[in-house]
């Protein structure tokens, strides 16, 4: 498995044990970039359906985090991912 990232960036880098944390479930991973006019309902349709949604914003330059925010879903959470990706 990779688990440093292209950046050398340690901060990013992915622990050989990350795997010994995590509680059983289902999780979802959504990869964001300004999507302030679908994240609200893209959320409210998976929430019943993860334990676990997981959101990585990546520069984002509007509003996306504040509505995450404003939703208030315990099963989210929210990781910056600075760095310039290919779509």
């Amino acid at each position: 498995m990779h688990l440093k990232n292209v950046e050398a960036a340690e901060a990013y880098f992915i622990s050989e044990d990350w795997h010994s944390i995590r509680k059983p479930g289902i999780a979802a991973m959504l990869r964001v970039k300004d999507e302030e006019e679908f994240i609200k309902p893209c959320l409210v349709s998976i929430k019943d359906f993860f334990d676990e949604i997981v959101i990585a914003l990546n520069c984002c330059t509007d509003n996306t985090p504040k509505i995450i925010a404003e939703l208030n879903l315990p099963q989210v959470k929210v990781l910056e991912y600075p760095f310039t990706l290919h779509h």
